[in-house]
């Protein structure tokens, strides 16, 4: 999401070839790819070692003095979160630079619309909170565990690394709650997969027009225009 965002603010004849049907397909194949060879490695006991930790009551990867734990949280947690950060900092950069030249353009004119640009803030401000909360949730949910991980290498601590454990599960869990409250696309989506707006067909879903809380360029379908109200 932070990568379709960036590519969207600050390179749009970019975003145009990249997301498309193509492209967002082989972005999915190559997460579980990427997901996959992070993860072979263990599981063919070429470096680090899959194993039952009692201390921990589970199933995960045995500390065994590779540093490939170190590795892997560099990889899945580090990686991501400095990707994410820079590409939000370049799209408030952006957008900020262009709020200057707006205001000096609406400064020249007599009669600036300015209801047209309230209703503009007000949804950048709805879009912001909620990706500024999904990046807390990552945050919280795998920074503890990163750092657990790293400086607990022989397992000092047990129940800290449980309580963890348990946090990097709920992100999966957290993350579509925050998209389904603060996103009334997700919501009209989830009613849909539920069947509780029956004779209903989402043909199209575009990923920013779901972002950008866009009824009429998200959902092209025969849905009532009240199915999509704020619940």
């Amino acid at each position: 999401i932070s990568q379709n965002r960036y590519l969207l603010v600050c390179h749009p004849s970019f975003y145009k070839l990249v997301f498309t049907r193509i492209g967002v397909t082989c972005m999915l194949t190559s997460g579980w790819v990427f997901a996959t060879a992070l993860l072979l490695p263990p599981v063919l006991n070429a470096w680090g070692k899959f194993s039952y930790l009692p201390k921990k009551n589970l199933c995960s990867l045995d500390n065994i003095g590779d540093n490939y734990n170190t590795f892997l949280m560099m990889m899945s947690f580090c990686l991501p979160l400095a990707t994410t950060v820079m590409s939000y900092l370049r799209i408030y950069i952006t957008v900020y630079k262009q709020r200057q030249r707006i205001k000096v353009h609406n400064e020249t004119m007599k009669k600036p619309k300015e209801q047209k640009t309230a209703a503009t803030s007000t949804k950048d401000i709805k879009i912001t909170k909620m990706l500024v909360c999904m990046l807390a949730i990552y945050i919280i949910c795998y920074m503890p565990f990163a750092i657990v991980i790293v400086i607990d290498r022989t397992i000092k601590w047990p129940t800290l690394h449980r309580l963890t454990a348990a946090f990097v599960w709920y992100f999966s869990i957290l993350n579509n709650v925050v998209l389904i409250t603060m996103n009334r696309n997700f919501r009209a989506s989830m009613k849909h997969q539920l069947c509780c707006i029956k004779g209903s067909k989402i043909r199209r879903v575009d990923v920013m027009a779901y972002m950008n809380d866009d009824n009429s360029m998200t959902i092209t379908a025969d849905i009532k225009p009240t199915s999509l109200k704020d619940s």
